[in-house]
């Protein structure tokens, strides 16, 4: 493993949190923990000291042993409500898989991309290649309909980060960099639920997207049909989109039952 830009104390945190998960080191003391993990004893302490502080570790008075604390309660919580979530999902897109389009599911992620969640790959042996796990907002269908759902002010910040000396980049012949008929383009998403892309982001891939609402009207979720451009005509676009539609309802009753968003 390359640890060129690793931090040493979080390196040794991860590696005393993984030390005591295993069943047989789950209640451990200082020296067993430095000396398994060759660890400096007071680097080790002051790590101990840390963890526990945050409520990660805890340390038993009368055993002098320390094993994971109350946070790691949580965060398993949340793990294994996220892998429910996913696997709902997962389990609605296999229900609608065709012959020649990707469907697939993104979220929004802290620093406005929309992550990858969840595919399903089309029956033929078509695969798409995707640059990365995620992509900026707003581009292509999926990154256009996620920005038309968002307020105004989000909207006008999303933009004007990703602006250059005033226009939009361009990722293909076909990209819009005009921010006047992106923001046309919007009220028009919005209105009709559809966002649409040929070859605007990918310039192999046309793309279609709606998306997925809570139960406030707010999106929390984007469903998107890739199609290569070549097969594109072949596709009934109109039965693609009642399709995304009633898939975005049953994921957004099934997302709303879960209670994770």
């Amino acid at each position: 493993m390359h640890m060129a830009n690793h931090v040493p104390a979080v390196v040794t945190a991860f590696n005393i949190v993984e030390f005591l998960s295993k069943s047989e080191w789950k209640s451990s003391s200082m020296t067993q923990i430095s000396e398994m993990l060759n660890l400096n004893k007071s680097t080790c302490f002051r790590v101990l000291k840390t963890l526990e502080s945050l409520g990660y570790i805890k340390f038993d008075d009368l055993t002098k042993q320390y094993s994971l604390g109350y946070r790691f309660v949580v965060i398993g919580e949340r793990a294994k409500q996220m892998n429910t979530y996913i696997s709902a999902v997962s389990t609605i897109l296999e229900k609608i898989a065709h012959p020649e389009i990707t469907f697939v599911i993104v979220k929004r992620t802290s620093d406005n991309f929309l992550a990858y969640v969840a595919k399903q790959e089309p029956t033929l042996p078509i695969r798409l290649q995707f640059s990365g796990d995620m992509f900026p907002i707003p581009y292509g269908a999926l990154g256009k309909c996620f920005l038309s759902y968002l307020p105004k002010d989000e909207q006008v910040s999303i933009l004007e980060k990703q602006q250059i000396n005033g226009v939009l980049p361009q990722y293909t012949t076909r990209t819009n960099t005009s921010l006047a008929q992106l923001q046309n383009e919007l009220e028009t998403i919005r209105s009709t639920g559809f966002a649409e892309s040929d070859m605007e982001y990918i310039d192999t891939i046309s793309s279609i997207a709606c998306p997925i609402l809570d139960e406030n009207g707010e999106i929390i979720l984007g469903l998107g049909a890739y199609i290569l451009s070549h097969y594109k005509p072949l596709i009934d676009t109109d039965s693609v989109k009642k399709l995304l539609k009633s898939t975005a309802e049953e994921i957004s009753e099934a997302i709303i039952g879960l209670e994770i968003y």
